[in-house]
């Protein structure tokens, strides 16, 4: 791949400027954490005796977030240990608590939504929603450890549910040093795959959720991730086009934690990567055109074609 002829820096610099949420976002999902937080850890609240410490997970948390921040992931951490007696009636429990602990303040009176099938508690602010997860610990092992315990519903109803391992804190530091290992570009370039996804009526967010985006830009090599913002976006595009849905099927990759298997039928699905990886050709063409432009109007027109006309600006500030 050549040098991009127009590298348009001030311009992406603008773009991502764009495509971040904007303060207000960030300081509505700050209070909506530290509230809440403060609710369910509350020593003599209703969840007191389960001695929980809460932490973050998820798009807010590894600050991959774009244009809002809808919701704030939010682990319930309880210091009950994973048994053999840990059932349906264990979820129940602490669903109950941790509910009752945020009803603790007429605020969040009539917002607090959960089922008996629910993985998550929903708590839903005008503007933002928090899902806040439950989970146990490893018996024997500290508050620090991973993975952690949370309740997965079967589908059928009759049946009753069962603990699975997650993980969230060592998804998050390796994720972390992936970035810090790609001079601080993987992160960026999640937000362009997100970002194209909004804009790629082809592509739905269910089809192509954004952890699994997050799973396969990680196992792309680091030396992939170089250039300016324009050349890595190019590189990065052509690198997910080429791994077509045959190389996927039969590839084997898993989740940087290594606890699940990303191209399965309970993760991310060969036909939904298909329409994921077609778009991402297409991508890839734009970008490719646009960085081997000797016009530079004309590099930005074929930019904006690919990123949005509002977002990527004509003349940045």
């Amino acid at each position: 791949m050549s040098p991009a002829r127009h590298k348009l820096t001030k311009y992406f610099a603008a773009f991502f400027k764009r495509v971040n949420p904007s303060p207000t976002y960030e300081e509505i999902a700050a209070r909506a954490h530290s509230e809440i937080k403060g609710l369910i850890e509350d020593k003599d609240g209703p969840a007191g005796d389960l001695q929980i410490r809460c932490f973050l997970q998820g798009s807010y948390r590894r600050e991959t977030a774009i244009h809002t921040i809808n919701d704030v992931d939010l682990v319930a951490h309880c210091r009950l240990s994973h048994t053999s007696s840990a059932n349906q009636n264990t979820r129940d429990q602490i669903f109950r608590a941790v509910a009752d602990a945020i009803l603790a303040n007429n605020r969040y009176k009539d917002k607090v939504k959960y089922r008996k099938r629910s993985i998550c508690i929903k708590v839903m602010l005008e503007g933002i929603k928090v899902e806040v997860l439950p989970t146990i610990r490893v018996q024997g092992k500290a508050y620090e450890y991973e993975p952690f315990y949370m309740f997965q519903p079967e589908e059928n109803e009759n049946i009753d549910g069962f603990w699975r391992k997650g993980f969230a804190r060592y998804h998050q530091s390796l994720c972390t040093e992936k970035n810090a290992s790609t001079s601080g570009l993987f992160v960026p370039m999640i937000k362009v795959f997100k970002h194209l996804r909004f804009v790629e009526s082809t592509v739905s967010e269910n089809e192509a959720v954004s952890f699994h985006i997050e799973c396969l830009l990680y196992i792309l090599k680091n030396s992939i991730y170089s250039g300016a913002p324009c050349e890595c976006i190019e590189a990065v595009l052509k690198a997910v086009a080429g791994f077509t849905p045959d190389k996927a099927e039969h590839s084997g990759i898993r989740s940087p934690c290594r606890d699940k298997k990303l191209f399965d039928p309970n993760e991310w699905t060969i036909t939904s990567y298909r329409e994921f990886n077609q778009a991402a050709a297409k991508w890839y063409g734009i970008a490719a055109y646009a960085n081997d432009q000797n016009d530079k109007e004309e590099a930005i027109r074929a930019w904006k074609e690919l990123l949005g006309d509002s977002y990527f600006p004509r003349d940045p500030k």
